[in-house]
């Protein structure tokens, strides 16, 4: 419970920090002045906090996936196949939260590089176009490194398609 209390507060702060953000970004209109660079700062901390309660959303995941799994793979009295296969599935959603953690911190990094001081200054589709195709990128390949290592596999080590091959 207390690990909800804590996310919860975080959100809760994050959404305010939002809100102080666009508040202060409309009334000052961006650019290099004072309230430019503190929009800036306050921007930069809400990114902070956001990839703060993302990694921690990801952990809790992770951990309530493998006590779920472990409940599983500690009865003995479950068939060995079907042991197996909860050994397999832990290992893709294992993959599948690495997955999920390698595209949440590279929208983190991409936005980190868009500077509210100056993003009046810059048309605004143009940076929203970069900031997608960077990341449909680094996302796509990521996808693909997990799919790669996510192949079936016999319980004699062997994937599904090297024994078709044969």
């Amino acid at each position: 419970m207390g690990q909800q209390a804590s996310v919860q507060s975080l959100f809760d702060s994050m959404s305010e920090m939002q809100k102080q953000l666009w508040s202060q970004w409309s009334k000052a209109g961006g650019g290099s002045t004072p309230v430019g660079e503190q929009l800036e700062r306050s921007y930069q901390q809400q990114l902070d906090l956001s990839e703060q309660f993302v990694d921690q959303a990801l952990k809790m995941q992770g951990e309530w996936m493998h006590q779920l799994c472990d409940v599983f793979k500690g009865n003995d009295g479950l068939p060995k196949e079907f042991r197996d296969l909860i050994e397999r599935s832990e290992q893709t959603l294992d993959q599948m939260l690495e997955a999920r953690s390698t595209f949440w911190h590279s929208c983190f990094k991409q936005a980190r590089q868009v500077h509210m001081d100056k993003l009046p200054q810059m048309p605004g589709a143009e940076v929203l176009n970069r900031m997608a195709e960077t990341m449909e990128g680094q996302m796509k390949e990521t996808m693909e490194k997990a799919a790669g290592s996510a192949a079936p596999q016999k319980s004699d080590g062997q994937s599904a398609r090297d024994a078709k091959a044969k």
